[in-house]
């Protein structure tokens, strides 16, 4: 399947019954993007490229990694609530890679 994804050589019928996909247009330098929902799935997590951009840190200016991520979610089945704490872990283990060893 890894070989395959890197040739992009899935059918459409290969990608198709998803309950949940992850989009990353990020490798392809793109910053920001809407992933749109394809029925039967649930949700597109939309993931872009990591960007060096000015934050604050300890009342100072400094240079941070920013990457946005955004999630479209059918209501019918997701909860924006539970959409939004979806995202919130995302940010904590991305932030907090080691969080995901314990």
């Amino acid at each position: 399947m890894v070989e395959k994804a890197a040739r992009g050589g899935f059918s459409g019928d290969e990608l198709s019954n998803a309950t949940f996909t992850i989009s990353n247009m990020g490798m392809l330098g793109v910053e920001h993007f809407a992933a749109v929902i394809v029925p039967p799935q649930a949700a597109t997590l939309a993931v872009s490229a990591i960007k060096d951009r000015p934050v604050v840190r300890n009342g100072q200016f400094d240079i941070g990694k920013i990457m946005m991520i955004t999630a479209a979610s059918d209501h019918r089945i997701i909860d924006g609530v539970i959409g939004a704490r979806f995202l919130n872990e995302i940010k904590r283990f991305l932030e907090n890679p080691a969080s995901l060893l314990v």
